[in-house]
């Protein structure tokens, strides 16, 4: 690798990109090989010996400059850290891999991972400052990353089985199948050309320009021009067997699909034209580009990947007409595909720290166009939901890294418009380049400057998430601070440069006015708005965390006011000061007041504008300008407020936990007109057991006028009132009451009507309350039998005859709901006869009758999934899902086999997940080492990307064990496997990789594990005064410590006297801190070489227990049979035999038959005790009279020497 000393010369820095032509000149499916060339058009901005280039995991073979072939040196920085290390200490690994990460970033000074040697023959077209054109001849093989070939098994042709290829990115990942200047701010023109078999089509960013048959029309080649400068991040390429699906009303757009779905496709972007006009009109810009292609690919590394003009989306997106939830999820990533092309793609960030920029307000103007679908109120529980998502991961250790890092002493101080001055942003030009790097996505951890222990185990792809969320409402926040109009007004006036700049050469220097950048947007929200946004940005951008209010209040008769008291319960870093707005509902209408925070604890004054009544009822005015009929008999008679709202339009980011008497609860439930008062409103019910808040909650679930979400909520928190009532008679009645009233048969009690789902919101209620019900305990913690058999019913009578839409999810809700019942088995007491005559009383595990009415509900729906597939198999996950809870609760026996079956490649992938995660949830509760290690080899070999990565988060978010248990798991084998997942197989796989590091700091810690042993550990013992002092260099051999040592304290060792005078070795007593941590003998054993498991606590699963026998016939029924409970009589439950679990120790009589040897006899044995006992006291008085001689020589001077390998 070239030395960092002339990085500075060799930095992209030292030319421009102007133009670039990728050309791939030949895909193979059945090797997954790829090969061409890419040609750079570069202006030299100063002499040049240098070219650096990103390029990974190509194959480069050879490199011409201006025609002349030059010298290069392919070199990956991340490479390098697949180094065996004794030590595996992840802080070590860290620091390597953000080293890594910055040599190969351009912009920080790096030189890439391919730099071209310039000759002096070059020099000449240097100093004419005329363009170089550079180019690189490259292949690619079975790629790690980047890009993924589909090859769905079978015969025939690979056009007939429909195998394609399409690219895939987290980050800049564009440099792992081409070489290019993969960097953000790095834009240029793009020609690209593509040569695939003549039965195969090639989609990739730009125009279409032309299509080149070959002489013997075996090949041919596509060529797309992309006129719009744009970065290589943002370049995309699929080609396979697709069919080309035209928009019937805009002529730009187009779909491409596998030929089977094309039928889905036409219905799915039906609606599309909406959009295209909505965001046209919303944003007053015409659509950047010629064209807007979308790709539905299989096996997608994400749901949606946006590239210039085009967008790869995941087939399971699509869906038929009779499926109504799928229809919201599916238009909302549709609209999000178009709205990145304005933002994203079109006006991409100028770094890593922008990227919230582009993230919120391609999010923003989405959630405008779906306020517009569907309606406000679904719009207002997007943005209750958003904040609630953001709030819970703030405030959780580490909280969200802020969207824009900066400084507080490099935060303007001066009220400047919202800018900084010149000669302070060119001072900080250097910092934000800088942090731009710890945004970066393969920055381990997201990014926190700061790793330490406490943050381990968050899922990172959560946190990236949650920033997309924070972002959108930061948007929002902006958007209600200064105005709508504003903020797209700003956007207008961004996206109208970017055309401008976009239309002239790169001469003109104009195309920096494509690059999003922070200080840009605000400068053009405060030139239109004319407000400051300094302290805006500081609470909301530039740092992380959010408000959290802790509000209560009285009224006062006297002064006719309230007095509300408002506390923060936050770090004093988070504290919000500002403005804060207050709705009071009182008997004359609704008011609003605007009070200024400014303590973290404290009271404000708020005047009423009416009066007191004693009226039962009485006419009142809401918020809406409507008069409703109110019932004020449960209303204080001396008080004229109903309700009370804090940040009621959520203005900020911020939690709020208001404390008020229940009866403005009801009233806010059943009369305020906002969805998000009516949500808190029932949410804050829950704590209050009362007969009227039943009646409350119950009316708001069964009248129509009340938003499908309010409903559902209401739904969950009269499930919670009823647990918390404990009403032993009749637990369910209010719930099943509702239930029956709106959906069942007039002539059969137990029985539902036939499913009609032409009402919307009735089917999301229907689906509701089972999920509810499952949810309610009685004094046990278990659910009523009741509720198991009405819910057995609900699956029984379902009928979906005369439905013109699928009632698939219906049963998914029904099947979750059964599993949701379930709770843990319990020992029943068992008497037997022994041998001898005698009764002996034992425990055994029984499978309880509702257990066995879930078994069985479960077993059939599988079996019949295999005969009747169900849309993307949501029926069978369910069900996987619900074999793993039975097993966790000790119900059934280990359903491995099965769940391993179902994670097989090939399958569905939802399926895949689903069985997965039950392996996962095994491995947790049983220990079980063989199949982590199974899942590990899966991470590793696994062909469909996503799933790796997948796993890995499951095991972040539940963890095998945790770090200071003394699991069985906790072994150097595991270590030594996820270290080699880490830092080997995970090179090319970004996203991978960082997970892995999540997942190996949560288990083994941030310094080296303590179940590796230690290298370089000295014990000094003094003989004289036996003492002894122990320096660790890396970490400590014990792996019976319950904590992590740190690697700088120093241990102290006391020489403890042998209790066994038999003992050939030294025992020593380690301490830390004055504690003892752990003994251990110097001297070695025969198991030193075997893991000791005698000291892990393990749970193993129950049996498999026993069924009734109208189970297993209803089981029999169906065929395969995947699983099937045993058989028994239904009244009376047989015991069943323990599961025998090997111990991992074994006795001496076994290992002495495995070495050859016969068991001792006991006679034999106590012959050679005494005869070892006589030999060691002949050797004791030997050793006496040796110690005498050398007792000068041995208090002269300390021994030295280190103890073998301990715990291991």
């Amino acid at each position: 690798m070239m030395k960092r000393s002339a990085a500075s010369e060799r930095s992209s820095r030292s030319f421009k990109l102007s133009h670039q032509r990728l050309v791939i000149t030949n895909i193979d499916f059945a090797r997954q090989y790829i090969s061409g060339f890419t040609e750079l058009t570069i202006y030299p901005l100063c002499k040049l010996s240098f070219i650096n280039l990103n390029s990974r995991q190509t194959h480069i073979i050879r490199a011409t400059v201006a025609g002349i072939s030059v010298s290069f040196e392919s070199n990956d920085p991340q490479v390098p850290l697949s180094r065996p290390s004794k030590k595996r200490a992840l802080d070590a690994f860290a620091v390597g891999h953000q080293q890594a990460l910055n040599s190969s970033h351009l912009d920080l000074g790096g030189s890439g991972e391919l730099v071209l040697r310039l000759p002096p023959d070059v020099q000449s077209h240097i100093q004419e400052r005329k363009p170089l054109q550079v180019t690189v001849e490259f292949s690619l093989e079975k790629p790690k990353s980047g890009l993924h070939f589909v090859i769905p098994p079978g015969d025939g042709s690979f056009t007939k089985r429909g195998a394609h290829v399409f690219s895939y990115s987290y980050g800049n990942s564009s440099r792992m199948w081409f070489p290019c200047v993969d960097m953000l701010s790095e834009i240029c023109t793009w020609d690209i050309e593509v040569t695939v078999p003549s039965d195969m089509l090639v989609v990739s960013c730009g125009k279409l320009m032309e299509q080149i048959l070959s002489d013997d029309e075996r090949l041919k080649t596509y060529v797309f021009n992309l006129s719009v400068p744009t970065s290589a991040c943002k370049i995309g390429l699929t080609a396979g067997a697709f069919q080309v699906i035209s928009d019937p009303k805009v002529e730009e757009m187009m779909y491409f699909c596998p030929p089977e779905l094309a039928g889905l496709v036409h219905h799915c972007t039906s609606f599309m034209h909406e959009v295209f006009g909505f965001y046209q009109d919303f944003l007053s810009t015409n659509y950047p580009y010629t064209c807007f292609k979308v790709v539905f690919v299989d096996e997608g590394y994400t749901d949606l990947a946006s590239y210039a003009s085009m967008s790869i989306i995941s087939v399971y997106a699509l869906h038929s007409p009779r499926y109504i939830e799928q229809t919201v999820a599916s238009r909302q990533l549709l609209s999000l595909a178009l709205a990145q092309q304005y933002f994203g793609c079109f006006l991409c960030p100028k770094s890593w720290n922008e990227v919230w920029l582009s993230t919120g307000a391609a999010a923003y103007i989405q959630l405008m166009f779906q306020r517009r679908m569907f309606g406000n109120s679904h719009y207002r529980c997007l943005l209750k939901q958003a904040v609630d998502r953001v709030c819970q991961l703030e405030n959780q250790t580490g909280g969200i890294p802020a969207l824009h890092p900066r400084k507080l002493s490099e935060l303007p101080s001066t009220e400047s418009g919202g800018t900084a001055p010149a000669e302070q942003e060119q001072q900080h030009r250097h910092n934000e380049d800088s942090r731009s790097s710890s945004l970066h996505p393969h920055a381990l951890h997201g990014g926190a400057s700061a790793w330490s222990s406490d943050t381990f185990g968050r899922d990172r792809i959560a946190l990236q998430q949650g920033q997309d969320q924070k972002s959108l409402l930061v948007m929002h926040m902006l958007a209600a601070h200064t105005g709508q109009d504003c903020v797209m007004q700003a956007f207008n006036k961004l996206l109208a440069l970017g055309v401008a700049a976009s239309e002239q050469s790169i001469i003109c220097g104009a195309w920096n006015n494509v690059l999003l950048s922070t200080d840009t947007f605000v400068r053009a929200v405060t030139s239109v708005s004319g407000k400051t946004l300094d302290t805006f940005l500081r609470y909301w951008v530039y740092q992380s965390g959010c408000a959290n209010f802790v509000a209560k209040f009285s009224y006062n008769r006297k002064r006719n006011g309230l007095e509300v008291h408002v506390h923060q319960d936050a770090p004093s870093n988070r504290r919000y000061a500002g403005p804060l707005t207050i709705n009071v509902q009182e008997l004359d209408g609704s008011f609003q007041h605007v009070i200024q925070v400014e303590a973290v604890d404290r009271s404000y004054e708020i005047p009423c504008h009416s009066k007191a009544r004693r009226t039962k009822k009485k006419r009142i005015a809401l918020v809406t300008g409507e008069e409703v009929d109110m019932d004020l008999s449960l209303v204080e008679s001396d008080s004229p407020v109903l309700w009370l709202r804090l940040d009621p339009d959520m203005g900020w980011l911020r939690s709020v936990k208001l404390e008020q008497p229940d009866y403005m609860w009801q009233l806010q439930v059943l009369h305020e007109r906002d969805v998000v008062g009516q949500i808190e409103a029932c949410k804050a019910l829950r704590e209050f057991a009362t007969q009227n808040t039943r009646k409350v909650l119950a009316d708001a679930i069964s009248h129509q006028r009340f938003f499908y979400r309010v409903r559902c909520c209401a739904a969950q928190s009269l499930a919670s009132v009823i647990t918390s009532s404990q009403d032993v008679a009749t637990p369910h009645s209010a719930l099943t009451a509702v239930y029956r009233k709106m959906f069942g048969c007039n002539s059969q009690r137990d029985m539902v009507r036939l499913n009609d789902f032409r009402s919307l919101a009735d089917y999301y209620v229907q689906k509701e309350i089972p999920l509810a019900l499952a949810t309610i305990r009685n004094g046990r913690s278990q659910c009523p039998r009741e509720i198991v058999t009405f819910l057995s019913n609900l699956m029984k009578y379902n009928d979906n005859r005369s439905n013109q839409y699928s009632d698939v999810l219906m049963i998914v809700a029904l099947l979750e709901s059964l599993a949701q019942t379930v709770t843990q088995s319990e020992p029943a007491p068992v008497v037997h006869q022994s041998a001898s005559g005698s009764s002996v009383s034992s425990t055994v595990s029984v499978i309880a009758p509702e257990a066995a009415i879930v078994v069985n509900e479960i077993t059939q729906r599988l079996n019949m999934e295999k005969l009747i597939p169900s849309f993307g198999l949501k029926v069978s996950c369910t069900c996987l899902t619900g074999l793993g809870v039975l097993q966790q609760h000790g119900h059934i026996a280990g359903c491995l086999e099965t769940f391993k079956k179902h994670a097989a490649y090939g399958l569905i992938t939802d399926m895949r997940l689903a069985a997965l995660q039950c392996i996962v949830n095994y491995v947790r509760a049983e220990n079980s080492q063989s199949e982590l290690l199974w899942l590990l080899d899966l991470v590793e070999k696994d062909p469909n990307p996503s799933v790796r990565v997948r796993i890995i988060r499951m095991l972040i978010l539940n963890p095998p064990f945790s770090r200071k248990s003394s699991s069985a798991l906790n072994n150097e084998t595991v270590v030594d496997r996820l270290w080699h997942l880490l830092t080997v197989t995970s090179a090319h796989d970004m996203q991978l990789r960082c997970c892995l590091g999540e997942l190996y700091g949560l288990l083994f810690g941030w310094l080296t594990p303590s179940c590796v042993p230690a290298s370089g550990l000295g014990l000094y013992i003094d003989l004289k005064k036996k003492k002894s002092r122990t320096h660790l260099a890396e970490q400590s051999p014990s792996s019976k410590s319950n904590g992590m040592f740190e690697r700088r304290e120093s241990l102290t060792a006391d020489v403890v006297k042998p209790a066994d005078e038999s003992d050939s070795g030294i025992r020593l007593k380690i301490k830390m801190g004055g504690a003892p941590v752990v003994e251990a003998s110097t001297a070695p054993t025969k198991s030193d070489n075997r893991m000791d498991t005698s000291s892990a606590s393990s749970t193993t699963f129950a049996p498999r227990q026993a069924q009734p026998q109208a189970v297993a016939a209803a089981a029999a029924a169906a065929s395969p049979i995947l699983f099937a409970p045993q058989s028994t009589e239904a009244t009376s439950a047989q015991p069943i035999p323990p599961l025998i679990v090997k111990s991992h120790k074994r006795s001496h009589a076994e290992m002495s038959k495995k070495d050859g040897e016969k068991p001792l006899s006991s006679s034999h044995k106590k012959a050679k005790k005494e005869k070892h006992k006589h030999k060691h006291k002949h050797k004791h008085h030997h050793k006496d009279g040796e110690h005498k001689e050398s007792k000068k020589s041995s208090s002269s001077h300390t021994a030295q020497f280190l103890p073998p390998r301990v715990g291991s």
